[in-house]
């Protein structure tokens, strides 16, 4: 069945559905009775409140998941870098930890030959009167408050003066607390020296070793052996360096962003100082080894660097050694050694992590908002010109099925007067095929030469002055030409249409021929 429509408001819905591209032509089961087209919301604001949840992920996961990746990578990276800067920081206090042993060491081996030659010039002058060296010793031991004691021991292994510092400042020790110590490793290795070597002694033990709780000072143990003129053995001096200002040295600027600073001797017990602890406390048999010994194992293994573990992060370095430019050869006690360990708590590895991570935060949360924004636009952006095509499509099938069904010839031309479609009814009426019309004049169509030139002045003063004779008016009795020259009478109506920037012309012609209003009265 075919339609009739009228003839202007034709024209005009179809340019108009094209031109409103924006608007989603929607049809409710009243409006397709009336056949009449009203586009939805239009504009980019009115789509922002419909894009779809699906177009938005589609367009904000990627973005989003490259900047998390990035986020990590780069929260990993300034970690990494928050640990290597702690690292060193921590591995410089460790090597001034050492530096500083060394350093009183150095003065202390000085002191230990100086204590030895004066042992030997006593000696060769007054073999039975210590007096003298008595009174030298105690004034060296006043003038070194850091040294713990300073002894003789004559060839037997028996002690003759012990000096020792205390609080109340450096005494003699009396005769009868003076100790045979002929059975005492120092002793026994020392005695097996030639002349200038040293023998040291990290925490020098008591031969039945230490009991639980008892306080073993965190001692260093030098000895060298005293020979007289003639080669004889005299026997050994030994000075005790202790650790109160090698301690507090170590210890400076430890509890820095919780970091705790300790030294450990060779057994795995810690040093404890304070105004009345100084030493390694066994704590009942609790020590470094026992509390956390699979990172005292790696320690030991180790000897130097750094160790990761669920309590922390531990950098250390072993010392045992006296420094070389002591001057005279040296000789330790086998695995007698200090280890200085610098351990950060886990709570203070998490408390970097949060704040590296809220430095990124504050970057990455802006950076989130904007990928956000910009996906929802440009999912709005897309989602428009989805609804654009949409519109376009469905003017088109309308446009397809009116030019199609109706039974009146259209034809349609622009501003220059050249045709640009005729509905199927047009080209049979006229006798036109689609590619007979392309390009052409529509004046030499369908228009009597007689009465082009009129057609081609007319379109003209419409262009100038937006008025012509024909426009939006039914003129009856006009004359139409077919494709083989035959004349005859059409009723015309012109509307004009501008669309897409261009001027367009719609042309509803009624053949009123006889055979043209038989046709039409047997459609109908």
């Amino acid at each position: 069945m075919r339609i009739r429509l009228p003839w202007c408001v034709l024209a005009m819905e179809i340019p108009r559905a094209e031109r409103r591209m924006g608007g989603e032509l929607s049809m409710d089961a009243q409006q397709q009775d009336s056949w009449s087209m009203e586009p939805q919301p239009d504009g980019f604001l009115g789509v922002l409140g419909r894009v779809p949840v699906t177009q938005f992920l589609r367009i904000v996961m990627p973005l989003t998941l490259v900047m998390a990746l990035a986020f990590v990578l780069k929260f990993r990276s300034e970690v990494a870098a928050d640990e290597e800067r702690l690292f060193a920081r921590e591995a410089n206090a460790i090597e001034r930890g050492i530096r500083q042993i060394e350093g009183e060491l150095e003065i202390a081996a000085r002191d230990l030959f100086f204590v030895g030659s004066l042992v030997k010039v006593a000696l060769e002058d007054s073999p039975e009167d210590h007096s003298g060296l008595e009174q030298n010793l105690l004034a060296l031991a006043q003038s070194r408050p850091d040294y713990k004691q300073l002894s003789f021991i004559d060839a037997a292994g028996k002690e003759r003066i012990r000096v020792e510092n205390l609080e109340a400042g450096a005494r003699l020790a009396p005769e009868g607390g003076l100790r045979d110590d002929s059975e005492r490793d120092y002793f026994v290795h020392t005695s097996r020296l030639g002349a200038g070597e040293i023998f040291s002694a990290m925490d020098p033990d008591n031969p039945k070793g230490p009991r639980k709780g008892e306080l073993t000072k965190p001692v260093i143990r030098l000895t060298t052996p005293v020979d007289g003129a003639s080669g004889e053995r005299l026997g050994i001096v030994a000075l005790d360096a202790r650790g109160p200002a090698i301690l507090g040295e170590f210890e400076l600027g430890a509890n820095e962003g919780g970091v705790q600073r300790m030294i450990v001797n060779s057994a795995g017990y810690w040093a404890r100082s304070g105004p009345e602890v100084e030493g390694f406390m066994l704590a009942h048999g609790k020590g470094f080894q026992s509390t956390l010994p699979e990172v005292w194992r790696q320690i030991v293994e180790m000897g130097k660097g750094r160790v990761e573990s669920s309590d922390g992060l531990f950098y250390f370095d072993t010392f045992g050694r006296l420094a070389a430019s002591v001057g005279a050869d040296t000789k330790g006690l086998g695995g007698s050694s200090w280890v200085l360990i610098s351990a950060v708590p886990r709570a203070t590895l998490h408390a970097t992590d949060i704040r590296v991570a809220t430095r990124l935060l504050v970057i990455a949360v802006p950076v989130l908002f904007a990928i956000l924004t910009v996906g929802w636009l440009l999912a709005a952006s897309r989602e428009r010109r989805r609804l654009h095509k949409r519109a376009l499509r469905n003017a088109h099938s309308v446009r397809s099925a009116i030019m199609t069904a109706a039974l009146d010839a259209i034809v349609v031309m622009d501003a220059n007067g050249i045709a640009l479609e005729f509905n199927p009814t047009a080209q049979r009426i006229f006798g036109y095929t689609p590619d007979e019309i392309r390009g052409r004049q529509v004046a030499d169509l369908i228009i009597p030469p007689d009465r082009r030139e009129d057609h081609r002045q007319g379109l003209e003063r419409f262009l100038e002055t937006r008025e012509g004779r024909f426009i939006d008016k039914h003129i009856g009795n006009l004359t139409g030409m077919r494709k083989d020259g035959s004349e005859f009478s059409v009723e015309l109506t012109i509307c004009p249409v501008h669309a897409a920037g261009r001027q367009l012309f719609f042309g509803f012609l009624r053949d009123l021929s006889e055979p043209g209003r038989t046709e039409i009265e047997a459609a109908a």
